[in-house]
C-alpha cells in the first residue's frame, strides 16, 4: 500500500485470484486508495484474504473430485 501500512505474506494465488475481470484482492485496495485504513478496515481485508485462500482450496478439492485425472 505504502511505506508505513502493507500486507506481507500473501500468498500470490490469493492476490492474482480473479472474479471475473478482477483481481479481487487488488480492487478492494484500489477502491480505498488515497485512504489510512482503519483497524476494522484492516480486520476486514485480512477475512477478505482468507475467503479467498479458503474459496482457492475449495475449488482445488471440488476439481480433485471431478477431475481426478488433471492431477
Amino acid at each position: 500500500m505504502n511505506t508505513t501500512q502493507y500486507f506481507a505474506d500473501v500468498p500470490l494465488a490469493v492476490w492474482e485470484f480473479e472474479v471475473g475481470a478482477y483481481q479481487v484482492c487488488e480492487k478492494w485496495l484500489r477502491e480505498r486508495r488515497r485512504q489510512r485504513l482503519t483497524a476494522t478496515e484492516i480486520v476486514r481485508y485480512q477475512r477478505v484474504l482468507s475467503a479467498v485462500g479458503e474459496t482457492i482450496r475449495l475449488m482445488e478439492e471440488i476439481d480433485a473430485v471431478f477431475f481426478p485425472l488433471r492431477r
